[in-house]
């Protein structure tokens, strides 16, 4: 595909993303109100720019401003079965959005970790302003987070590098019962200890690809078996 063709593509898909966000998304008037808000200061802030010069500064090449579409993160959080019940990590939140959707719609804790402090800032504004409980926002480094609490992880990172994704998988506070949902690439590819739970297609401006749902493997471990044999006294004799 051609520039040209692409970067119109990427607009006419923003374009329909935009109108099933005010029709469909928005008869939720909560949402609606802290979207706009949240939406509001970015008139004035480019967000691409903003992570692009915090990247420079920080020399993070790979760290580049992308956001999943609401409604592809809708799609997700069905096909996990997402619940009030759960508590979401959302690592490289952005602007938040997402975090914001998903405790809107689901009902479920939502963390967004991120590291560029104007988007950790903006968020905290708005989870202020309207008083919201089981959200909150922490400025850290993904790799190092403390994730014992996750029951899910949103981790879209298609651009991170081989190496970056290995060590996330040691972080030593991640629980064994943590569902893990990756986008365009199952986690079986970096670590035998992981398997696919399930997997469905999702959309984004760029193209259509496939989300993961992954799950810890389960080691079973084999008892020896003279375990299991009742020792005899050393005066035993058998007819």
């Amino acid at each position: 595909m051609s520039t040209f063709k692409l970067f119109f593509s990427i607009k006419y898909y923003n374009l329909k993303e935009y109108l099933r966000v005010i029709f469909r998304l928005y008869r939720n008037f909560s949402f609606c109100c802290i979207d706009l808000m949240l939406l509001l200061p970015y008139l004035c802030i480019n967000p691409y720019r903003s992570c692009r010069k915090w990247g420079e500064k920080e020399k993070k090449t790979t760290h580049i401003y992308g956001e999943t579409p609401l409604t592809t993160m809708e799609t997700i959080a069905k096909n996990c079965s997402i619940t009030s019940q759960d508590t979401v990590f959302e690592l490289g939140s952005g602007r938040g959005r997402t975090s914001f959707f998903l405790h809107s719609f689901f009902g479920c804790s939502v963390i967004g970790i991120e590291e560029v402090p104007i988007f950790i800032h903006i968020a905290k504004c708005i989870k202020r302003l309207f008083r919201l409980q089981k959200i909150s926002f922490r400025k850290e480094d993904f790799l190092q987070t403390n994730l014992s609490s996750a029951t899910h992880i949103y981790l879209y990172g298609t651009l991170l590098s081989n190496e970056e994704i290995t060590q996330f998988l040691k972080n030593p506070t991640l629980n064994k019962k943590t569902k893990m949902i990756t986008i365009s690439y199952p986690l079986s590819e970096f670590s035998q200890d992981w398997k696919i739970e399930s997997s469905f297609r999702v959309s984004f401006p760029w193209g259509r690809t496939e989300g993961f749902l992954n799950t810890r493997r389960v080691l079973h471990t084999v008892e020896p078996f003279d375990r299991h044999i009742k020792k005899q006294p050393d005066d035993a004799f058998y007819l």
